[in-house]
């Protein structure tokens, strides 16, 4: 796809996919901040909470990585 249709793709999308967008980024931070309090007891709640987070960053690195390396193809 060319640089000029995703321009134009962009301005013909409709209002509501800006807001649907803006809701599963506020979906994924609550995921996150529920993924990262322990719930059970745990040595260190900040270590854990690190671990997570990390893991989280990590794949989704891994990810964002094999999309750029694909898009050179």
């Amino acid at each position: 796809m060319s640089r000029a249709n995703v321009v134009s793709f962009r301005r013909a999308a409709p209002w509501w996919t800006a807001a649907a967008c803006a809701c599963g980024v506020m979906a994924i931070v609550f995921v996150l901040v529920l993924n990262a309090y322990p719930f059970v007891d745990v040595q260190s709640p900040g270590v854990f909470a690190v671990k997570i987070l990390g893991t989280f960053v990590l794949v989704n690195a891994c990810g964002y990585g094999f999309y750029r390396v694909r898009r050179r193809r």
